[in-house]
Parts: C-alpha cells; structure tokens; sequence
C-alpha cells in the first residue's frame, strides 16, 4: 500500500472548478476570466473526471480530443487528481458494449485495464507540466450500489485487481475509489470500510444534504472533516470535490453558504499534510444548456426542481459574473 505523499505534494493543493459566467451569453472572454480568478486565489490544482464511454467511443478505439479540451480549458499546467468514473454517481457509465457485462468478467477487467493504462500514458504526456498527484477508480461509488446492490461483490473484485495492477504498473501512485460522506458514514458503512481498507487515499464528495436547517449544515464542516481523517487512519484524505447550494429553495442563503466556505477552509487549513487536496465545485453558477444537461443526468422525473436548486446554484459567483457572498468568504480564507 502506497501511504506515502507523492513527490512535489508537501504543500495542500486547492483546485477550484472555473465554471464560467454564461449569461447573458458565454463568450471566450468568460473562460478567460474565470481562469484568471481561480487563478487570484491561489487555487492551483484541478480535479479531472474522466468517463470511459467518453474516451474508447469504440472497442479498443480511444479519443482523447474531449479531454484535451478540458485540459487545454482548465490547465494544462495544474497538478491534477484524476476520477476514471466507473461508476459514476448513479450511473454505471461504461462503454455501450459492456453494459451488460459483469464488473469481474475477464472480458471486462480487460478492457478497464486497457482503459486505464491508455488514459494514464496519454495523461504522462502532460507530466512535465504538471504531475497527476492521486487517481480514483470510481465516482460516488456508494450512490450506485444503492439501486445495484447485487453488483457489488463482482465490483469488489475488479476494485481488488485494478488496485493490484496499478501497483504494479504505476508504483508511487495513490489511488482509491471516490464515495459520498455520507455514504461513506451511513447505513453501509461497513461494506465502504471493507472497500476502502486496501485503497493509498481516501476520497471523498462533500456536499451536506440539505434536511437540516442551512445554518446548521454550514457548522458541519467542523466536524466532518476531522471525522474523514479519523477515518484515513494514516492516509491521505481527498476531497475530491467540496461545494454548497446557495439556493433559497434548499432552505439555503448567500450567507449560508458563505459561512460553509469559511469553516470549511479554515479546518482544511488546520488539518495540514492529513487533507492534500481540496477541489471546490463551483465559481460561476451553471445556468441554460448546461444546467439542464447536468439534472438530466442525475435527476428522475420526481425531483428535477431540487437537484435544479442544488446542482446549479452551487457556484461562488452567480452566472452573470457578479460575486456572491460566498467568493468574498473564499477570497478572505485563501489569504488573497
């Protein structure tokens, strides 16, 4: 098991995520600028999510234009976590030809083994910028087994091989699998334990539900973020992704959320060396196109309002570009 910090990561790296204003209208200026302001606050990393369909459109055929493309957006230069989705949140998000294939068919553990080797090597042509620091097998794991629960003793095995491979094959690496806090600590805490024990790191998404009063979620951090590096038990935690709604229609406020920014920075702060990585999700809210491509993705039929108030209100900043309450916290934590 590789427990040891990667080269170049003494420091906490703090990525945030350059959505960028898109109303009334998303121009190249935008991308510009919201480069330009994660880069004000010192915000030096990037999270990069990868999913398999998007990158092996075909059997064994890889494309890596939409990633390029990411990398060339967001930065090229930034040391990087990487998430090969598989799954990913509700999703089992692999290519067409496999998605009846079980997660522990030689057939499959093949082709995810390819797939992980072809993303790697193209990723190593990016190290002489900027190095990728950990990788995640699996997005929100926990959320898909939930609708999938017979899958999971297959998906434990290619979980045990793929972390067996990449020692092999990638030493020096951390990797792991990505799980919600709060699947992480709830009701199947033990079979996410078992999981996670032969995992380098430990990620986790932090987004508080939102059945508590705002106020009350936004003190969570305090807690919940020493509870993760109990939990590591030595190992590095990575919070993959950090972020909170501003939306009225959560219960929540400006000023809410701008209190969640606060506590959360300051007690990643505290907690140093145990916490490398902290990927905050968003700058901008995400608004048109792009916020119904991302309900429609997570959402059913019975609840597209809420994950609407939640998935694109979750920016720093509102969608015209002007600053909530939120940026002036994060820019007051980060020192800048």
């Amino acid at each position: 098991m590789t427990t040891a910090m990667p080269p170049g990561t003494g420091e906490q790296v703090l990525a945030l995520t350059a959505t960028p204003a898109s109303e009334p209208s998303l121009e190249p200026s935008d991308v510009v600028e919201a480069n330009e302001l994660v880069e004000s606050v010192d915000a030096a990393g990037l999270h990069l999510l990868v999913r398999w369909p998007e990158i092996e459109p075909e059997p064994g055929q890889f494309d890596w234009s939409s990633l390029e493309e990411k990398l060339q957006i967001f930065g090229a230069g930034r040391p990087r976590v990487v998430t090969f989705s598989v799954p990913d949140t509700a999703h089992r998000a692999v290519p067409e030809d496999l998605r009846e294939v079980p997660f522990d068919a030689a057939e499959f553990e093949k082709r995810y083994f390819d797939a992980l080797d072809a993303l790697l090597d193209f990723l190593s042509g990016y190290d002489s910028e900027a190095p990728t620091l950990y990788l995640s097998i699996g997005n929100e794991v926990d959320e898909y087994f939930k609708g999938h629960p017979g899958e999971l003793s297959a998906y434990e095995s290619l979980v045990d091989s793929a972390f067996e491979h990449l020692h092999q094959t990638r030493a020096g690496l951390p990797v792991g699998i990505t799980t919600t806090f709060e699947g992480t600590f709830g009701a199947d805490a033990e079979t996410w334990a078992r999981i996670h024990a032969t995992a380098d790191a430990i990620f986790f998404t932090y987004y508080p539900p939102y059945d508590a009063a705002a106020t009350t979620l936004a003190e969570q951090p305090l807690v919940d973020l020493p509870a993760m590096v109990e939990y590591a038990d030595g190992r590095p935690v990575v919070l993959q992704e950090v972020g909170f709604s501003s939306s009225v229609d959560l219960g929540s406020s400006e000023a809410a959320q701008a209190e969640f920014v606060t506590n959360v920075l300051r007690t990643w702060s505290e907690l140093g060396a145990a916490v490398p990585f902290l990927g905050w999700y968003y700058l901008h809210d995400v608004s048109g196109d792009r916020c119904e491509e991302m309900v429609n993705y997570f959402a059913d039929d019975s609840n597209t309002s809420v994950w609407e108030a939640f998935l694109c209100h979750l920016g720093l900043r509102h969608s015209d570009g002007t600053p909530k309450a939120g940026w002036d916290a994060f820019v007051a934590a980060t020192g800048e």
